[in-house]
């Protein structure tokens, strides 16, 4: 669930309603019980409707999910979700790539990098060889931090930032 919230959201505005969800509907057996109009009460300050109706669906099919394969087709369960639910819930040495990653490593690794590098399945084996053998969820935790802290400074300091500054 807090992957699908934070599609297009940052941590912070994500948290409160994280925070209300989960006292609410402690586990997704909770949340799948709930009416629709009560899982909107919740999510609706997260805006973007489409995501909170897939949200929703999925709390709803969620409650037979016997493995990640079972994620696989779910509208609004892209392949950053799967991989996250394998590696973080399942313990599955897979990288997980979002396009803070994908930045971050076309950065380090000089390569170009585009929206869809993050589904290219070379990218994916490319970021697996790049997995430690062993703490690889931490890898992961820490990668996907660092990949958005640095992409939020760049934002801030960097060059876009300060024309908008000079312009405004």
């Amino acid at each position: 669930m807090a992957e699908m919230m934070l599609q297009r959201t940052r941590a912070d505005q994500v948290r409160g309603v994280w925070t209300r969800f989960m006292a609410r509907w402690p586990t997704l057996a909770d949340a799948s019980n709930a009416s629709d109009e009560e899982l909107l009460s919740v999510l609706r300050p997260l805006g973007l409707r489409w995501r909170i109706d897939n949200i929703i669906r999925v709390v709803h099919t969620l409650s037979r999910l016997t493995g990640p394969d079972d994620l696989k087709g779910v509208v609004g369960v892209g392949h950053y979700a799967v991989s996250a639910v394998r590696c973080f819930a399942f313990g599955e040495r897979v990288p997980v790539v979002d396009a803070n990653v994908v930045r971050f490593y076309s950065r380090i690794f000089g390569f170009p990098a585009s929206d869809r590098t993050r589904r290219d399945p070379a990218f994916h084996a490319f970021a697996r060889d790049l997995l430690p053998e062993a703490r690889w969820k931490e890898y992961n935790w820490a990668l996907i931090d660092a990949s958005a802290a640095a992409r939020a400074k760049f934002l801030k300091d960097g060059p876009i930032n300060a024309v908008s500054q000079k312009l405004c």
